[in-house]
C-alpha cells in the first residue's frame, strides 16, 4: 500500500496487496480529498476486516464490461464482502461523509455485502458504461469527476428559490463581487432568466446589479483603507474585478455621483460629501 495514502482508507490484510494493481486520490478543487481509486482484479469474494467508514462503489470493466456496478456499504466486523462475480473493476473508495454529500442517500440504505448501483439512482448508467471504457485510471478519474459534478448540479437544481438565493448570495459575498452570471448559472445549472427572476423576488434587485454593489463596496472600502497609504486606485480597481480605470471610474461616479479622485480628497481634508444637481430625500430619524 502506497504510504501517502495510507491515511485515507485502512488496510485490508487479507487481500489488498494481492489484488490491487494502482491507486490515485480524487480530490475537489480546493485540494481536498474525496475518495481513493483504485484498479482490481478479483479472484473471489473479499474477507474484510472493520474499515473506517468508507463506502465504495465497484464498476466492471474489461471483460467483465457490462455487469452491474455496485455500491457497498462501510463494513463494520470481520466479512466477505461479494464480489457479484465481478473479476475486473475500478473501485472509488469515498472518505467518511464524502459519499452522502454528493449521493444524498442515507448510509441506512447501504449494505456492506452490495446493491446494484442502478437500483439507488438508475440515472448513473451513462457513467457506468463511461468507466467500462475508460483505458486507465486515468481516464476513469476523468468520468468519476464528471459523474460528481453532475450529481451536484442535480443537488443543486432541487433548491428551492429561497434556499437558492441565499447560497449563491454568501457566495457572491464571499467572492467581493466578482463573480458573473454566466458563473452563477454554471454553478447552479439554472439558466440566467431563472437566476434574474429568483432574485427579483427574493432579493429586490437582479443577480447583476448585485455583483456590482458588492463589488463596488469592497471596492470603496479598499479605497478608504490604501489611499492614506499612497495605494494606486488603477492597483485597487483591478484588483477588485473592473476591468480597467475607466470602467471603475464609470461605475463609482454612478454610485456615488462623484470621480474617486474627488471622493479620496474628500475623505482625506476631512470634508463633507457633497454631490451636485442629486437630489436626495434626507431621513429624520426622532
Amino acid at each position: 500500500m502506497n504510504n501517502s495514502l495510507g491515511l485515507f482508507f485502512t488496510y485490508q490484510p487479507f487481500w489488498e496487496d494481492d489484488i490491487l494493481k494502482d491507486e490515485l486520490l480524487l480530490r475537489e478543487k480546493d485540494g481536498t480529498v474525496i475518495a481513493v481509486m483504485g484498479r482490481f482484479q478479483y479472484r473471489g469474494d473479499l474477507l474484510c476486516v472493520p474499515g473506517i467508514g468508507l463506502t465504495c462503489i465497484t464498476f466492471p470493466y474489461g471483460e467483465d464490461a457490462g455487469l452491474p456496478a455496485y455500491c457497498h456499504g462501510p463494513v463494520q466486523t470481520l466479512e466477505y464482502q461479494f464480489v457479484h462475480n465481478i473479476r475486473y473493476a475500478y473501485v472509488i473508495r469515498f472518505l467518511p461523509g464524502m459519499f452522502g454529500r454528493y449521493f444524498h442517500i442515507s448510509g441506512l440504505e447501504l449494505s456492506s455485502k452490495g446493491t446494484p448501483l442502478d437500483c439507488l439512482l438508475p440515472n448513473l448508467s451513462p457513467f457506468v458504461r463511461q468507466a467500462a471504457e475508460a483505458k486507465d485510471l486515468f481516464q476513469f478519474r476523468i468520468v468519476m469527476e464528471r459523474m460528481l459534478s453532475d450529481l451536484l448540479a442535480r443537488r443543486r437544481s432541487q433548491c428551492s428559490p429561497l434556499e437558492l438565493t441565499w447560497k449563491l448570495s454568501y457566495e457572491l459575498l464571499y467572492r467581493r463581487g466578482n463573480m458573473t452570471v454566466q458563473e452563477m448559472a454554471d454553478y447552479t445549472g439554472f439558466c440566467r432568466r431563472h437566476l434574474r427572476d429568483v432574485f427579483l423576488t427574493y432579493v429586490g434587485i437582479s443577480p447583476k446589479q448585485l455583483c456590482n454593489q458588492v463589488r463596488f463596496q469592497n471596492t470603496m472600502q479598499s479605497i478608504l483603507l490604501e489611499s492614506a497609504l499612497g495605494g494606486s486606485l488603477t492597483d485597487i480597481s483591478l484588483r477588485n474585478g473592473y476591468f480597467d480605470q475607466s470602467h471603475f471610474n464609470r461605475m463609482f461616479k454612478r454610485y456615488t455621483g462623484m470621480c474617486p479622485s474627488k471622493f479620496i480628497e474628500s475623505v482625506q481634508e476631512g470634508k463633507p460629501l457633497l454631490v451636485k444637481n442629486l437630489s436626495i430625500e434626507k431621513c429624520i430619524y426622532p
